[in-house]
């Protein structure tokens, strides 16, 4: 935005007013929000959240128009796995996980949980049903498909020498063993070449994925987050198969929706933090208004700065701070179409992806759940 342009190369007027609480939260995405929804339903009271845009949501910003809501950045949560107790106790505050089943597998509201079809893939000039190329394979190449995902599978029941999954989300929770941590040292495409996998559609879906999820080729990202992406996602529900999402018509603003809410008049929107000191007596925050055109200090206890590595290194200036870290963001259009799409095979879908495209393809937020299982958006 033109606010978080002012960080890079604007210049700020001295602070002309203190202001004091005890926890200054720097950033309004999940990561900002979410500290001051653990700060809140603690009981603790005393925070101020600053964020530079208009409206609070950061990479799960979201839109409306007269059609349906629609996502500008993360689109959905995969089925949460053992280890995300945190979002796993966020779900039944917001009654998205509505109980649990015989076997303890959660129940997801079902206005929360993807509609089928989920994915369709256009090769060959038709739409086939799922991502995983499936259409005019050799039988060497079917049978290496089955092989790599017979290898996922394994990982993903692998249990370390220290007691945890070899891939976990959080991916802090991930086992540690030296074999494991050894992938982070060579690329994905390595590994499958190591491993013999040859098949061009294989290596498509893999590179895909990996654009997908982490915004680069498959060649740039190391085995071990390549693995990851497949191998961490274990989670149940009693109500959806292993593969299913959790998303609404706006994506994960949905969430961030209902965190600000929550947080109601602490969050302080088009505020820009421009510099930021500690010491052993706590936090001093200068920050500018855009909205008034002013500038101000805010002196607390404790500072979050939920912020990406380059935005914190410019604003405790240690540039240090950034070293080593790339950024890849989406670049997301919404479009509104006068009719659905049409075309040969499997029907419109949830995600719609053309293979060797250098696109990621089309949700359509009208089939998100609270659009999709109703007679009307």
């Amino acid at each position: 935005s033109s606010i978080g342009h002012r960080l890079r190369g604007g210049t700020f007027a001295a602070p002309g007013e203190i202001r004091r609480t005890d926890v200054v939260i720097v950033g309004g995405g999940v990561a900002g929000l979410g500290a001051g929804y653990r700060l809140a339903r603690a009981g603790y009271d005393d925070f101020l959240l600053l964020d530079l845009e208009a409206t609070p949501g950061g990479n799960a910003a979201s839109g409306r128009n007269e059609v349906s809501a629609f996502p500008w950045g993360a689109h959905y949560v995969p089925l949460l796995t053992q280890e995300a107790r945190a979002v796993r106790a966020l779900f039944e505050d917001f009654a998205i996980i509505t109980g649990y089943g015989p076997t303890g597998a959660p129940l997801y509201d079902e206005y929360a949980l993807c509609a089928d079809p989920s994915e369709r893939l256009y090769r060959y000039g038709r739409w086939q049903d799922g991502l995983v190329p499936a259409i005019g394979l050799t039988d060497e190449e079917e049978a290496e498909t089955k092989r790599f995902f017979a290898t996922m599978r394994d990982f993903r029941r692998r249990v370390g020498t220290d007691g945890r999954r070899a891939f976990a989300i959080p991916l802090d929770l991930s086992s540690q063993d030296a074999d494991l941590m050894a992938l982070d040292a060579i690329a994905m495409t390595a590994w499958m070449e190591r491993e013999g996998y040859r098949s061009p559609g294989l290596a498509w879906y893999v590179d895909y994925c990996c654009r997908d999820d982490y915004g680069t080729r498959s060649q740039d990202v190391s085995a071990w987050a390549g693995i990851h992406y497949f191998a961490s996602r274990n989670g149940r529900a009693a109500d959806a198969d292993e593969q299913g999402l959790v998303t609404w018509p706006e994506g994960n603003g949905y969430l961030t929706h209902r965190l600000a809410e929550v947080l109601g008049p602490r969050v302080r929107s088009r505020t820009l933090a421009f510099a930021v000191e500690t010491d052993d007596a706590g936090a001093a925050v200068d920050v500018w208004d855009a909205a008034e055109d002013k500038t101000f200090r805010v002196e607390a206890k404790a500072v979050v700065l939920a912020t990406p590595h380059f935005v914190t290194a410019r604003l405790m200036k240690h540039a240090a701070l950034a070293a080593g870290f790339s950024y890849a963001p989406w670049a997301v259009a919404n479009i509104t179409l006068d009719s659905l799409p049409g075309g040969t095979g499997a029907g419109l879908s949830w995600d719609n992806v053309v293979f060797d495209s250098p696109l990621l393809g089309y949700v359509v937020a009208t089939r998100s759940p609270r659009c999709a299982r109703r007679t009307r958006c």
